[in-house]
């Protein structure tokens, strides 16, 4: 019988999961299931049938002491990846990599304002931050999209902006309303709207175990409320 490729991958990035599963338990450390996965686990029982990685949330201080202990473990065959410590690393979110795919996306989940002005503000910022720390780590692609249409002069100070600077600015816009009261967290560098990325502070607080590829994970307790927010109709897989 000939293999599945995207099956066999699907195997390693739960191999990548398992490792994210035993530091944070054994750290106690809380993490969930995010989006495609937490869709999968419910509708699949695991992965999408045709999704190859697998999303984690975990809230700001759970990502620091997670890193904190991941500088010093040993990952075998995956390789934790993040802008912080490789200035290749595309995003603001860190990746767990297979021999150079991604396998596990975590992604900080962040408190942000009841005000919806002002965590519009913060959504921006974050586009803003991501777009310079994007234009700025491809300079050494000539072809880039972002960088072509913009004027030489620009393009010449963005390239000798601190990329440093520039993830300490998307770190602090991340960690803007940490110490407010409110209501919502949201997945701030998610590939979805604005709108759909807000997460409910009752959601994030509310864990459940859910089965995953034969194995129990957490995912927020209200799935349908979550799911429904993110997705809509997401009992109903889109057409082939």
């Amino acid at each position: 019988m000939a293999s599945d490729p995207l099956r066999d991958h699907q195997r390693i990035a739960f191999e990548a999961l398992k490792i994210v599963k035993k530091i944070c338990e054994e750290n106690n450390i809380t993490y969930f299931l995010l989006a495609g996965s937490t869709l999968g686990a419910v509708r699949h029982g695991g992965f999408i049938p045709w999704d190859d990685d697998i999303d984690v949330g975990m809230k700001l201080e759970d990502i620091v002491a997670f890193h904190r202990v991941a500088e010093n473990y040993d990952f075998g065959k995956f390789k934790l990846s993040c802008c912080d410590s490789n200035e290749r690393h595309p995003r603001f979110f860190s990746k767990i990599i297979y021999q150079g795919r991604h396998c596990v996306d975590i992604f900080p989940i962040v408190k942000t304002s009841n005000n919806p002005l002002q965590r519009r503000y913060q959504w921006l910022m974050k586009k803003f931050w991501f777009r310079i720390y994007w234009i700025r780590n491809s300079h050494g692609n000539p072809k880039s999209k972002f960088k072509k249409f913009l004027q030489p002069a620009i393009e010449y100070l963005i390239d000798y902006i601190p990329r440093e600077w520039i993830i300490k600015q998307a770190r602090r816009n991340e960690a803007r309303f940490e110490n407010h009261e409110g209501n919502f967290y949201m997945n701030i560098n998610s590939i979805y709207t604005f709108e759909q990325e807000l997460i409910k502070q009752e959601w994030i607080e509310s864990l459940s175990e859910q089965k995953f590829e034969g194995e129990m994970f957490p995912i927020f307790s209200n799935a349908h409320a979550y799911l429904s927010h993110l997705y809509g109709d997401y009992m109903t897989p889109p057409p082939l």
